[in-house]
């Protein structure tokens, strides 16, 4: 009886440690739930998940690695694009500041110096050096005309119309330093005219003198409207060269030529700058005449020229800047003619310049 007790004991012993180890087993189960809720792998499942694991744990190295990389680039490229703090290097041809030239206008004036004349009529040749004469004819004759002829150049001599009475009137000695012979004739009838002034003239004229100032042919003064509109067209300009495109382009747009002045003009026509500037119409006389006097007031010396072209007797002009006389001409550059031909000297054949 003892011996089935014993017994019973060790078996309710032994089922009791097996519940315990059934509960403690249970309990741990599920305590690995609530951890990694997921189900417990076999060896196999368990090799590949590591696996798996490894994998996306590179994958996550290398795409942070990635990002970084991305952040550093993007930060170099902001930098690049910031503003120097350091001042910029200095140049050697700094662009010059953009400057306003008021009118320039220089005038003529008959001193008393040196003279010769006939009667009231008074010949001033004070200036010579400066490259010009002045004329006060004080007669009464319709019909004068004053010729001036520098023995040393191959260029005609010049003959103009003496137009004013009773005042001076300035003709330029153009054709360079030399001996001139001035001679002023009255008219006797037709085309018959007799000498009453007549003087050799010494002069020694800095090249571009006489084109840096008014005369009959060039006729201006600082209240001329073309001359007032030259400093204007000119502001903000900062050399000769931008000067000079803007009243030559100036002179190209607006200005008209007149074909019926063309086919009735006569012989000893005189341009008229004011005229020309206030209508926007003229010849060829009246488009070099006005470039002449822009050019002029802004301290550019421009020559008139009168001359031969394959299409007749014609007028442009010369402009003295960069160093050297350039032709240019407003009349045919008007009038759609390509500046390839403009260029080519052997479309031009000089006989005066005014």
């Amino acid at each position: 009886m003892q011996k089935n007790k014993e017994k019973i004991v060790s078996i309710v012993v032994i089922l009791v440690f097996l519940i315990a180890g059934l509960v403690f087993l249970q309990l741990n189960i599920i305590k690995n739930k609530k951890v990694d809720n997921k189900k417990p792998l076999s060896v196999e499942l368990y090799s590949e998940y590591k696996q798996k694991q490894v994998k996306e744990e590179k994958s996550i190295e290398s795409a942070s690695k990635s990002r970084n990389e991305q952040i550093q680039t993007t930060t170099i490229k902001i930098e690049k694009e910031k503003t120097p703090t350091s001042p910029p290097a200095k140049t050697t041809n700094p662009t010059k500041p953009k400057t306003y030239y008021p009118p320039y206008v220089l005038t003529n004036s008959a001193t008393g110096g040196k003279t010769s004349s006939s009667g009231a009529s008074i010949l001033d040749y004070s200036n010579a050096n400066s490259g010009y004469v002045m004329l006060n004819y004080n007669g009464s004759n319709p019909k004068v005309k004053t010729l001036i002829k520098n023995s040393r150049s191959g260029l005609k001599r010049h003959q103009f119309i003496t137009r004013k009475r009773g005042s001076y009137e300035a003709f330029p000695l153009s054709q360079g330093s030399g001996e001139y012979s001035v001679i002023v004739y009255e008219n006797i009838s037709g085309d018959t005219y007799t000498p009453i002034i007549s003087k050799n003239v010494s002069a020694s004229i800095a090249n571009a003198s006489p084109f840096i100032r008014p005369n009959q042919i060039v006729s201006y003064y600082s209240g001329t409207n073309a001359v007032k509109y030259a400093a204007e067209l000119t502001r903000g300009t900062s050399n000769d060269t931008q000067k000079v495109n803007a009243i030559y382009g100036y002179v190209v747009k607006n200005i008209k030529y007149d074909h019926g002045k063309a086919a009735s003009v006569q012989s000893g026509y005189i341009p008229s700058v004011s005229a020309t500037f206030n209508s926007k119409r003229g010849i060829c006389f009246d488009y070099a005449a006005l470039m002449a006097a822009m050019c002029r007031s802004q301290r550019i010396p421009c020559r008139v020229v009168a001359g031969a072209t394959p299409q007749g007797q014609h007028a442009w002009v010369e402009v003295y800047y960069n160093g050297g006389w350039k032709r240019m001409d407003p009349t045919f550059a008007s009038e759609g003619t390509p500046s390839s031909y403009i260029n080519n000297s052997n479309n031009y054949h000089s006989q005066f310049y005014y």
